[in-house]
């Protein structure tokens, strides 16, 4: 009878602790939706000229198409990323002026952010300027020559409007980089160079990079100074 008993309060203990089991599993956290792999969610045309002057002054300019793709509404991120401290930087978009946000800025790095939305299938034109000093690369400067390189700045970062899921965008580059002096020891990634112009065409990322070469004026007086303290030196010890 007792066994009965037991089996019958085990049975009713399971049936009254099903619908809390079910809550549970009710409430448990949804799993972040992704996009499709490989969809198309948000397309970024960027059209840039880019000239850098015999004293490395830097004058570009990007003109950029970002799409929306699909029909719910997305935050986008512009994060602008340098090397050196532009002299001039503006965004507009849609033809007005764009709040910039300075996240951080010296002569050894700059950042800046931009925010912006897409509702659903919509489409904006941005538009940057920016003047800026070409800083070779401390790492591999050399005694006749300066080492450069050029990426593009830009990064962008696209949520939904409740934040379940990122999108950086299927971004496309078309543009030239010309030069005012002559370039040597030229790498190019996805990207032509020929004639002091690089050409990028259809690419999804592109970088290069190049030497200028030099008279090492400083370095050539250190060392006639040097080379005539030696001879003086040599001159007095004969004597």
């Amino acid at each position: 009878m007792k066994m009965e008993i037991l089996l019958f309060a085990g049975i009713l203990c399971l049936l009254l602790a099903s619908p809390v089991c079910a809550a549970d599993m009710m409430s448990i956290e949804r799993p972040i939706m992704m996009p499709d792999e490989g969809r198309d969610t948000v397309a970024v045309d960027i059209e840039f000229i880019s000239e850098i002057d015999e004293n490395n002054m830097e004058f570009t300019n990007y003109t950029i198409t970002a799409e929306n793709k699909v029909n719910y509404t997305l935050k986008g991120d512009l994060r602008i990323y340098f090397d050196f401290m532009p002299e001039h930087l503006s965004v507009l978009v849609d033809g007005e002026e764009a709040e910039i946000i300075t996240e951080s800025e010296s002569y050894q790095s700059s950042r800046y952010l931009v925010k912006f939305t897409l509702a659903p299938e919509e489409a904006k034109t941005m538009d940057i300027d920016y003047t800026m000093l070409k800083v070779p690369q401390r790492w591999n400067i050399g005694l006749w020559s300066l080492k450069y390189y050029y990426n593009s700045p830009l990064n962008f970062h696209f949520e939904t409007k409740d934040d379940e899921y990122f999108e950086q965008g299927n971004i496309r580059y078309d543009g030239e980089i010309f030069f005012s002096y002559d370039i040597s020891d030229v790498s190019c990634n996805n990207c032509v160079y020929a004639d002091n112009k690089v050409t990028v065409e259809d690419a999804s990322y592109f970088s290069m990079n190049w030497e200028k070469k030099r008279i090492p004026v400083r370095a050539g007086i250190v060392y006639l100074g040097m080379i005539f303290a030696i001879m003086l030196y040599l001159a007095k010890k004969r004597r």
